[in-house]
């Protein structure tokens, strides 16, 4: 039995006294109690008797019952485990009531209610004229980023898609424009777990019922990305990425403010027992620690049959080791964001220029009310090529009723946008250091408006302060947004996409998925539709990218396999997408974007399943700090299986993502990789020349990973005492489909205790065994860092061992998935 402590206080009881929530687990009602998908009467009825039994037991305490109520707003959790939901007097500690609750021969632990933050809304106001000036499919969801627009094959058809969320405006043309849920809509069931005045962090409590309405929009637009139906009544542009799958929706926001670990736990529980086989979770608290009580439900969720796929979270201007939580449980599938390839912003002018020159500004929060017309001043020199711009602190007052204009470059947009401020900056303009393009959003955690422009415009912008004298040019905006087609064709992560790793440096976010400027359904009190961007989108793009994998019956892999090969494939077939700030031309790290930006093309296409489909490492806080000998080289034993009916030829290569150093995760230093011809730095080799592999015949391939000797980080800096490296390794059939293997390391260059973020310092090795059982470990030491090497499961030569371990490990869940 253990005790929780990161507890969040509830809305206040009284004026006196505040309450604080907590959920009991309850031993297993039944000796053969196990997970239930539908109404099981008999383990439901057993379940019920041991939540009265626990209801009568605490009347009859004394000691406890005045102190201790049962939480009836909160629905009992009887599929995924046994629990009640309490509220606890803040004059009775936590030691006392958990000794309490002992004494019931049924209780089993208590487990943290935690608060989880309201979806945060960045919507752009759209043209007067969008919906009919823009008659191109190409929208600004950017399905065709994910290859939509060159997939033939159904749309979800059979499969149960559910999303946890604000609920969904059901009487939305797009989805369905029915009056209630039910048979015959496209929202087909759902529930509603909070009420609309739900918010923990006030008085107001849970009013649940039947009736998702959305009041808030966030799970209105998710929703459309994912099955919104485009009719004559509807717009053709809102079109979801499966349209014809069951839908339900299960509402756990107010129509403001937050939520609580609980409700959403009660709405998990509520999804596996209605059948759903892909979930969508669009929300988390901002850090995540694999060992809340929501991340074990989710995993928990996943090992017992079903596709969990959670937001990564928009911390990316805070850094490193910010996934959020349920995110950051290994068996969910984090998606991290990239921006659209479409961005709305506005036209800006140089007030008083003879030439009228109009360029565009994009922006990734709409400042509130008409744009203003600010002067304009620049760091110095007045040079529109400088390294380093704004990457420094400038002098106090510097920007003082001005708008900075900052280069792109070297340092993150948030460092860059948060010296500005300091220095008095009213605004910040940022202009593009590599090609013509756009910059799109950016994430900046500042109060000041942010716009971004081309280097042309940034240049344009720079001659006229040479010109006129830094500070004397006054800009001029639009005032209507316009709809800006990109002509950099390259994705891009999202700047405000939150940065991994995971608990014990395992590799999140899983995959990437566009989130940046996404037009989908809105409440239609206003207006019907809108553009908003997060991780919070890109989700939806995830799950509804299942949806149509498992819909596709003919692909060999997916219908011979199951939800983990599923999982797996979608990584394997990936593709990494570029970094939006600092060095532009260099990749993201694997620790922003995990495998890459989904495609689903790429998924139901696919000949060959390669396992493992992710070469995952961590490094530990303690080893030898002294020792300076050569690193570890470690070599995965590589599955490679060609289903096709024709033998395959396999070549293999690599690249790596921009390194990163993580002394302060608030604000990491990110460079472009070195040269693989330099021996000191991660060397990784795989197999010269080609390999055939006969059809649905298997091969066994080495691919050798070694970390950065200490003396090549040390050339990289004298003082970062901890660098993250990553990349992919490609595996590519004649035809040239290509499979992606992700790869991260991290490596100290001053081995210390503490060097663990302070978000991880508490995980532990044995948790993994406790949450992921099937997952096989090995320590592998080394004078310059401790590398821990994790395969996803045994070693296959075929499909089926894979299958049998999977079988194998879901019977072990049953009794080691539990919350602890």
């Amino acid at each position: 039995m253990r005790l929780f402590v990161a507890l969040v206080s509830a809305a206040a009881a009284a004026a006196a006294a505040t309450r604080t929530l907590i959920l009991v687990e309850f031993e297993p009602p039944t000796r053969d109690f196990a997970p239930f998908r539908g109404e099981d009467a008999r383990i439901l009825a057993a379940t019920s008797s041991q939540h009265e039994r626990f209801s009568q037991w605490l009347q009859t305490e004394s000691a406890l019952s005045s102190f201790v109520q049962m939480e009836p707003s909160f629905p009992a959790i009887a599929n995924l485990f046994s629990g009640r939901v309490v509220s606890v007097d803040d004059s009775l500690t936590l030691v006392r009531v958990e000794a309490g609750l002992q004494r019931w021969s049924e209780f089993k632990a208590l487990h943290a209610v935690k608060s989880i933050p309201a979806p945060l809304l960045t919507r752009f106001e759209l043209p007067q004229d969008f919906h009919t000036a823009k008659q191109s499919k190409r929208d600004t969801h950017s399905n065709s980023l994910i290859g939509l627009d060159e997939y033939t094959g159904p749309r979800g058809n059979g499969v149960t898609v559910c999303t946890i969320d604000t609920g969904v405006d059901y009487t939305h043309p797009s989805l369905g424009g029915c009056s209630k849920i039910g048979p015959g809509c496209r929202v087909s069931f759902g529930y509603d777990f909070s009420g609309d005045n739900f918010d923990p962090s006030a008085s107001n409590t849970a009013e649940p019922d039947d009736d998702p309405m959305d009041c808030n929009g966030h799970g209105t637009h998710v929703a459309g990305i994912i099955m919104a139906q485009s009719t004559n009544s509807s717009n053709p542009l809102a079109e979801g990425i499966a349209p014809n799958v069951t839908f339900g929706a299960y509402k756990v926001f107010g129509c403001s403010g937050a939520t609580n670990s609980a409700l959403v736990i009660s709405a998990m529980d509520r999804a596996y027992r209605d059948n759903c086989t892909i979930v969508n979770l669009s929300l988390g608290s901002d850090v995540g620690m694999p060992n809340s009580l929501d991340a074990i439900a989710a995993d928990t969720l996943a090992s017992y049959g079903m596709l969990v796929v959670v937001a990564a979270g928009n911390d990316g201007a805070l850094g490193a080791y910010r996934i959020a939580s349920p995110a950051i449980a290994a068996g969910v599938t984090a998606v991290a964001s990239v921006d659209s390839s479409d961005s709305f912003g506005r036209t800006v002018c140089i007030v008083g220029d003879a030439e009228h020159y109009e360029m565009q500004v994009t922006y990734s929060t709409p400042p509130v009310g008409l744009f203003s017309t600010p002067m304009v001043k620049t760091g110095f020199p007045l040079n529109s090529n400088a390294a380093n711009d704004g990457c420094a602190p400038y002098p106090p007052l510097y920007f003082f009723g001005h708008a900075a204009l900052i280069r792109r470059g070297e340092c993150l947009f948030s460092v860059k946008a948060a010296n500005a401020m300091q220095a008095g900056a009213t605004a910040v303009i940022f202009y593009n250091n590599d090609g013509d393009a756009p910059i799109g959003s950016v994430g900046s955690n500042t109060s000041i408006p942010v716009y971004t422009i081309s280097q042309s415009s940034g240049k344009y912008i720079m001659d006229a302060l040479v010109a006129q004298g830094n500070g004397n040019v006054q800009l001029s905006f639009s005032r209507e947004d316009s709809l800006f087609y990109s002509i950099d064709s390259s994705p891009r992560v999202s700047n405000f996409s939150s940065w991994g790793f995971g608990g014990l440096w395992r590799i999140k976010p899983d995959v990437s998925a566009p989130g940046g400027v996404i037009y989908s359904t809105y409440l239609m009190s206003k207006g019907g539709y809108a553009a908003l961007s997060g991780t919070s989108m890109a989700s939806p793009h995830m799950t509804a990218a299942y949806a149509l994998a498992l819909s596709y019956t003919d692909s060999v892999i997916i219908q011979s396999m199951n939800l983990a090969v599923v999982e797996s494939l979608v990584r394997l077939t990936s593709n990494p997408a570029r970094m939006s700030g600092g060095n532009a031309s260099a990749f993201a790290s694997v620790a922003q974007q995990g495998s890459g930006l989904i495609n689903i093309v790429n998924i139901t296409q696919a000949t060959t399943f390669i396992y493992p489909s992710v070469l995952e490492s961590r490094v530990t806080p303690w080893g030898n700090a002294t020792a300076l000998g050569a690193p570890e080289t470690v070599v995965f034993k590589v599955n490679i299986t060609n289903a096709d009916v024709v033998a395959r030829e396999y070549e293999f290569s690599f690249i790596e993502a921009a390194i990163v150093a993580v002394d302060d995760p608030r604000n990491p230093i990110i460079l472009p990789p070195p040269p693989q011809n330099e021996d000191h730095f991660t060397v990784v080799k795989v197999p010269a020349g080609k390999l055939a592999v006969a059809a649905n015949d298997s091969a066994q391939i080495d691919i050798s990973i070694r970390g950065p000797t200490r003396a090549g980080m040390h050339r990289l800096s004298q003082n970062s005492s901890a660098w993250l490296f990553s990349g992919w390794v490609f595996v590519t059939d004649e035809k040239g489909r290509r499979y992606t293997l992700a790869f991260g390391v991290r490596c100290p260059t001053k081995t210390r205790p503490g060097v663990l973020p302070s978000s991880m310092s508490r995980f532990r090795v044995q948790r993994l065994h406790r949450t992921h059982p099937h997952r096989h470990s090995k320590i592998i030491c080394s004078s310059t860092c401790i590398i821990f090497f994790r395969l996803r499961q045994q070693l296959l030569t075929s499909f089926q061992p894979l299958l049998q371990e999977r079988r194998r490990c879901r019977r072990l869940s049953a009794s080691l998935y539990r919350p602890l």
